[in-house]
């Protein structure tokens, strides 16, 4: 039967592309790396998930034509979204990592003040409510990559509006760059299998 692990092959891959962009982070974290763009790192999550997603779709439907969706993650997205059990779980678990990331910065703050651990509140460090608050929604990210992505033949495109407009979350000086970080966490969730992780 045609393509009956095609997915195993998409999957890796996938992961290939989302270690590479990982690395590349943590070059760039550790000094070791400049880059003058966030394309390379952006071109590398975009498709890695793009290949996440793929594989997905092939543990569905083993003989679906994947290029049915070229480059449009947020179609596949959405198409997956509806057709695989579970996967909305995802949205779940990557909103979860979010609060755990963000509740960890601020206690990080709060340990590293000192004495004016007390003052933070007033001076506005974000309550362990208003982090359990914070609203996430993996799709949102997915379709700032889709608009990201968007292609003429094979050129990378930028964002269709500024560079300000990129969603972020963060605390006081750490701020992550929301779309890239969720769709990292959601390509390791899709190709490990385990959405509800």
């Amino acid at each position: 039967m045609p393509g009956i692990n095609r997915h195993i092959a998409f999957m890796v891959r996938s992961n290939d592309y989302i270690s590479s962009a990982e690395a590349l982070l943590r070059s760039i974290k550790a000094n070791e790396l400049r880059l003058r763009s966030d394309d390379p790192i952006d071109q590398l999550v975009g498709h890695g998930f793009e290949l996440a997603l793929k594989g997905r779709l092939l543990q569905i439907d083993p003989v679906a034509d994947i290029r049915e969706y070229n480059h449009n993650i947020l179609k596949l997205y959405d198409f997956i979204a509806k057709n695989s059990a579970n996967f909305a779980d995802i949205n779940t678990v990557v909103a979860k990592h979010w609060r755990n990331l963000l509740l960890q910065d601020r206690t990080q703050m709060i340990n590293s003040s000192g004495s004016f651990a007390s003052a933070l509140d007033e001076l506005g460090l974000p309550t362990e409510q208003e982090i359990a608050d914070t609203p996430v929604d993996l799709r949102i990210d997915v379709e700032w990559y889709s608009v990201r992505m968007k292609t003429d033949g094979n050129l990378f495109r930028y964002h269709q509006t500024r560079v300000d407009s990129l969603p972020h979350l963060g605390i006081w000086g750490k701020d992550y760059h929301r779309p890239r970080q969720s769709l990292i966490w959601a390509a390791k969730l899709i190709n490990a299998g385990t959405e509800t992780k």
